[in-house]
Parts: C-alpha cells; sequence; structure tokens
C-alpha cells in the first residue's frame, strides 16, 4: 500500500477534487496523510475539512491554528489575516459539518507534529512544528535570512533519526545531509519517480502544496511514497485554477491571496 502524503490545502478544494480524482484514475491502494494548513487563502475552507476527516494522520498548520488563535493571526501578512477573517466567516455561518463536529472544535483536536517509527511528520519542521520555515540554503525568496535558513536545517536535521516530512513553505522536494554534515537540496521537479532515499543520510522531504504552490508551477502537488517511507514520488496535478482564482477575486478578504496563485508564487 502506497502513502500519500499532502499539505498546505488553503482552502482550494478544486484542487483536492482534482488529486482525488488522479488516484481514482492510478487505481493503487493507498493510505492518506496530511500535514496541515487546511484552511486560509482559499475560499472553500469547509469542504477542505470535510475531505481531511478521511485522512488516516492529520496535522495543524499555522493557519488553522490561526483561525482558533489571534496571536498566531497577528503574526501574518495583511492578506493571510483576511483570509482567515474570511474562513471564520465560513465556519459561523455553515454550523457543524456533516460528521458532527464544529468547524472549529476539528482543528483545536489536530496537533502540528506526530512520530511513527524513525519518521518525524510535521507541518513546518520537527523543531517548531508550527511556525520555521525550512528553506533551501540561498533561495533567491530569502536573501537577508539566508544564515538563518541553515540554522533551522541544522537544527531539523539534529531532532531527526532517518527522515522527517513537512510542508509550510509551499516548496516541494528533498534536503539530504551527509556524513559530512553538508545539506544539499533537489526541488521536486528534479527528483525521479520512486526516488530512493540514499542509505545512511538524513532526509526531510518537503511534499509542497496542495492548493498554493510557490514554485512557479500552478498545478497541485503532492508525493506518493512506499509503505515503508524509503522511497518518494512527487505528483503534479493540473486543475481549474482561473475558476478559483476568480472566485476569490469576487470577495474582498481574498482578492490579494488570490495574485499569488494566479501565477503560482
Amino acid at each position: 500500500m502506497e502513502t500519500v502524503i499532502a499539505s498546505d490545502i488553503h482552502g482550494n478544494f478544486a484542487a483536492v477534487t482534482a488529486i482525488e480524482d488522479y488516484l481514482l484514475r492510478r487505481g493503487t491502494k493507498h493510505r492518506l496523510w496530511c500535514l496541515g494548513d487546511l484552511v486560509g487563502y482559499g475560499p472553500r475552507p469547509r469542504e477542505c475539512l470535510e475531505w481531511a476527516a478521511k485522512c488516516e494522520v492529520l496535522l495543524k498548520g499555522n493557519h488553522d491554528h490561526a483561525v482558533l488563535n489571534d496571536q498566531m493571526l497577528a503574526r501574518f501578512g495583511l492578506a493571510a489575516q483576511a483570509a482567515i477573517r474570511y474562513t471564520r466567516e465560513q465556519f459561523a455561518q455553515g454550523g457543524p459539518l456533516t460528521f458532527g463536529m464544529r468547524p472549529e472544535d476539528f482543528l483545536d483536536c489536530l496537533s502540528p507534529m506526530r512520530e511513527i517509527g524513525d519518521v518525524v511528520l510535521a507541518h513546518a519542521s520537527p523543531v517548531d512544528p508550527l511556525e520555521t520555515y525550512l528553506f533551501p540554503p540561498q533561495h533567491p525568496k530569502r536573501r537577508g535570512y539566508w544564515g538563518m535558513d541553515r540554522v533551522n536545517l541544522d537544527a531539523a536535521f539534529a531532532q531527526i533519526q532517518r527522515l522527517a516530512i513537512v510542508g509550510h513553505t509551499h516548496l516541494g522536494g528533498v534536503f539530504l545531509l551527509d556524513s559530512a554534515g553538508n545539506i544539499s537540496f533537489t526541488p521536486a521537479d528534479s527528483i525521479p519517480d520512486d526516488y530512493e532515499i540514499p542509505f545512511g543520510q538524513k532526509a526531510i522531504i518537503n511534499v509542497g502544496s496542495v492548493g498554493q504552490p510557490r514554485d512557479g508551477d500552478r498545478r497541485a502537488c503532492f508525493v506518493t511514497m512506499d509503505e515503508r517511507l524509503e522511497r518518494v514520488t512527487f505528483h503534479r496535478v493540473p486543475y481549474p485554477v482561473d475558476d478559483v482564482v476568480n472566485e476569490m477575486k469576487g470577495n474582498p478578504l481574498l482578492a490579494a491571496s488570490a495574485a499569488r496563485l494566479e501565477v503560482g508564487t
């Protein structure tokens, strides 16, 4: 049985539906894990929670937490804050989910990190599972933060035995730590299918984002792994992005978030 691992859905139910259809066409028996950020940015948070309820493993992300916590919300930029206000409105107006829980209670019962054997699952990082970003060293979008990015990666690798699987940055790819202490990063579009994590090296896999990719590719991103969590394949699934963008542009609380979805950055 393969393991499907997704993250950063961000209220984008059209992307979730496309992934479900894609998995159905593949016809492979699978279990479903999600690393959090079910809400924020996108227009259909309730539907995304309904989907998430069938996940075998489900984590809480920082946007999920911000729905419940004003201190977390205050750390967000203006566009992200507006999207959380929209999410709160949707939750307040809709009542309980179909399985009987209030959306807020469903999010509140989630944890941002879980360990399964020698594998750490975290929304953001094994050290700080809600907020710390694990960016590739000298990533062009992180000018001025390169030193801190390396510190964050060193701390994350020190925390794991073999493997961590994360989301949060919306940038899929694989970090490796070799025996000499060198860290490399290979982006998702350069990872071959059924890539095997090198024996004896620690790895951190970022599964990318289903609902808000930021690597220049608008398609939904997620991974599948073998049952032992030793091999990984990145998948990109197209869906009607422009329809979602137009729906977001029609609401003043989501319009600013629509621009990033439109270009995938």
